[in-house]
């Protein structure tokens, strides 16, 4: 299997006024690509930088489940906050769910004291597929979602959302 390798960015309105250390650790709370990358925070330009990466996105995701295997060696999954010690011990993997945009701004959004955000990323697999995003969210809580995956062996989607 190919990988599909990319970079997301970070871009913020002219005249806008960020609370960076909070932002950077709501942004972190997701998962933006395949391989755990987190964001850094740069005082001296107040900007974040995320870099180069697999399988990056802008419709990140949690670790929402995990599927392990019980004491009796039985596969089972269960919610992130249900897990024990002991299920731990036995855990296979960790079953990630989007996070819907409404979700985002409202994690976000706090943060940005004035204008606005924006994250983007783009990534190809070779010859097989080329892949952008973009993700907008203001001050007053408006967000805006664009995705676009296309190539002759893509699962092409073009997805634009946007919150009120």
């Amino acid at each position: 299997m190919a990988d599909a390798y990319g970079t997301i960015t970070f871009t913020k309105s002219k005249g806008c006024v960020i609370d960076g250390p909070n932002l950077l650790d709501a942004l972190n709370e997701f998962n933006w690509d395949s391989q755990g990358v987190k964001w850094k925070y740069h005082p001296e330009n107040k900007t974040l930088s995320f870099g180069y990466t697999q399988y990056p996105s802008v419709t990140p995701t949690i670790y929402a489940r995990c599927n392990f295997d019980n004491e009796e060696g039985t596969e089972c999954i269960k919610d992130m906050a249900d897990m024990t010690e002991d299920d731990f011990e036995g855990l296979n993997y960790f079953i990630e769910e989007p996070i819907p945009i409404t979700q985002l701004k409202d994690k976000l959004a706090p943060h940005i004291k004035r204008g606005w955000i924006e994250i983007a990323y783009s990534s190809n697999e070779k010859t097989r597929e080329v892949n952008f995003g973009r993700l907008r969210i203001a001050h007053d809580g408006k967000a805006f979602r664009q995705v676009i995956n296309s190539g002759p062996m893509a699962e092409c989607i073009e997805l634009l959302e946007s919150t009120q």
